[in-house]
């Protein structure tokens, strides 16, 4: 059973963080089951919980969340947000509802309202570097701005299963697992060739988002509105956790400067991954090299010196475009601390699961369903530019190293990554590998 409803809810513990909703890793319309299940029983869960940051000082909420109900495929969670320096937040998402007619078609809904009382973004307007573009590859580490402020989004996704490879015959993919690990109904990985392998998707998106900060440096705003299209090739074993196989996806987004925009900007962007398995031995139960090239380029983005100013105009806002840092690339580095028009970034993981799984034996924690404990080496490289010049693609190289430790509950894959860069250390907890 997919059980997506426990990562929900631990994933409520950092929905706060400004855009982490919008998952990466896009997996195929899919049902998870323990071997020798035939039918996934609806499965609920609502906590509470609390934590402490610099960012929020003390905070706590309710999460909830349910898969199963209505549709077998469909999971949906909610969260709430307080915190003692007066952040507050909402955050809603439903994922992978069929359509009554198209039953190829899956929908999803995603939406999130809150004020934060410590919001950064590396953007143009800091007084003590008015003669560098921040966010650039050689910009200072400090020049960003940071205050209070709205932040906003809504995203409607329509996802198209197209009848080729494993989604020609079915358009709902069925895992079944042994132990979390995959034992039957591999999608893809035995060959490279999306008419007989795999899964085949297009993906619309259409996006609104809204940014507000209001700082002792100064501050910015942004709202952008647009539409985003994506053609996917997921070729991986089992998305949750790939052993074999590859993922291939191509993105064309849009801000057209309609309804209020702040103003138009568009973005391509290229993800290859590829899956190698290493097999097992008498400490681990799996054993995977995962590798990540993934590149993008705004056209439209420009930037000029004006009497010691940069003046940037027609970028990506931040979480979208050629952006570097946070949950996903680039570790080490804060959360959209690069972005320029042109960004490139590679990424190697080894993954070792475990034989041993302590967790699983806790008695308190057995609502969880640990199934295995996983120990990841990682290391990234990557850059942003001001062309797309691919000599400049592997010079200058940022780079972070890490060590992640990730657990599989209720079929979810939960991680928490530690990555140390040269502008210091970062720590990361989130619903599913980073690619």
């Amino acid at each position: 059973m997919k059980a997506l409803w426990l990562g929900a809810a631990l994933t409520a513990l950092l929905f706060c963080l400004p855009g982490m909703a919008r998952a990466i890793n896009i997996t195929p319309p899919w049902v998870v089951y323990d071997q020798g299940q035939t039918k996934a029983e609806p499965r609920w869960l609502a906590l509470p919980y609390a934590f402490y940051s610099d960012t929020y000082s003390f905070a706590g909420g309710v999460a909830g969340g349910g898969t199963g109900y209505l549709q077998e495929q469909m999971a949906f969670f909610a969260a709430g947000l307080g915190s003692t320096n007066s952040t507050f937040a909402g955050y809603f998402y439903l994922v992978d509802m069929q359509a009554p007619v198209l039953d190829r078609l899956f929908i999803t809904v995603d939406f999130s309202d809150g004020y934060y009382t410590k919001q950064r973004v590396y953007a143009q307007g800091n007084p003590a570097y008015r003669n560098e573009q921040a966010g650039s590859n050689s910009s200072n580490k400090n020049d960003y701005l940071e205050g209070k402020g709205w932040y906003n989004w809504f995203d409607l996704v329509g996802k198209f299963v197209l009848p080729l490879g494993a989604g020609r015959n079915k358009i709902i993919q069925r895992y079944w697992l042994k132990g979390g690990l995959l034992a039957e109904g591999a999608s893809g990985g035995s060959e490279w060739n999306p008419l007989e392998s795999g899964v085949s998707e297009i993906r619309l998106r259409a996006f609104a988002q809204d940014m507000s900060v209001d700082g002792d440096q100064g501050d910015y705003s942004f709202r952008t509105n647009g539409l985003e299209a994506s053609f996917i090739y997921d070729n991986r074993d089992y998305p949750g956790n790939p052993n074999t196989g590859s993922y291939q996806s191509f993105t064309i987004s849009h801000d057209f400067g309609w309804f209020d925009s702040s103003g138009s900007w568009n973005n391509l962007e290229l993800d290859l991954r590829k899956y190698f398995s290493l097999g097992n031995d008498a400490w681990f139960k799996q054993k995977v090299l995962a590798f990540d090239l993934w590149t993008a380029y705004s056209e439209s983005w420009q930037s000029e010196d004006s009497a010691g100013d940069i003046i940037v105009d027609s970028r990506t806002p931040p979480n979208f475009g050629p952006t570097l840092g946070g949950f996903y690339r680039m570790r080490g580095y804060p959360k959209n601390r690069f972005a320029d028009k042109a960004a490139i970034y590679y990424a190697g993981e080894l993954r070792l699961t475990a034989r041993a799984n302590p967790l699983g034996d806790i008695s308190w924690l057995k609502f969880a369903d640990i199934d295995w404990m996983q120990v990841v080496l990682f290391g990234e490289l990557g850059r942003v530019a001001d062309s797309y010049d691919p000599s400049e693609f592997v010079s200058d190289l940022k780079w972070d190293a890490g060590i992640g430790f990730r657990f599989m509950a209720q079929k979810t894959v939960l991680r928490v990554d530690l990555a140390h860069s040269d502008e210091g250390m970062a720590a990361w907890a989130m619903v599913g590998h980073p690619f």
